[in-house]
């Protein structure tokens, strides 16, 4: 988990700080860029934490339900009740950014990948029967509008 100092910063280097760090990724010009800095800037904990709070939105958005997303993302329950939480709380930011993404064929591609690998096979261990419930269950989602 993230730790931050719990010395506060004076509020206006704060916002200075925010100012010069949204206008930096504003300044990346294409995915190597971005890349390379996100690199640089984040852990891959950090990264992957992140990633997976952007696919729990997309998910959410999409109408899945919890234990799809927890099926799909290897998430707890907690962690996407937290991102529904922001969602719902929010100015829109995420809705935003999930609708344009929505709209590139390559990403509706990428989460219909990987909801045809669910469909074809059953989690290890589990048991087949709850794995039938949850397929039917898939399916019914799928024909839910975004």
């Amino acid at each position: 988990m993230p730790q931050i100092s719990k010395f506060e910063i004076n509020q206006k280097i704060s916002k200075r700080i925010t100012e010069v760090f949204l206008n930096s990724i504003l300044k990346i010009k294409n995915k190597k860029e971005a890349i390379d800095f996100f690199s640089d800037l984040l852990t891959s904990t950090e990264q992957t934490m992140l990633i997976k709070r952007l696919a729990i939105a997309v998910l959410a958005g999409k109408n899945y339900s919890y234990e799809s997303i927890m099926d799909i993302l290897k998430v707890s329950r907690a962690t996407i009740s937290s991102v529904k939480n922001v969602i719902n709380q929010s100015e829109g930011g995420y809705d935003k950014v999930i609708k344009r993404l929505l709209k590139e064929e390559k990403i509706k591609k990428f989460f219909l990948t990987i909801e045809e690998i669910l469909e074809i096979m059953p989690p290890k261990g589990s048991d087949r029967r709850e794995w039938g419930k949850r397929k039917r269950q898939r399916i019914i989602e799928k024909q839910a509008p975004f």
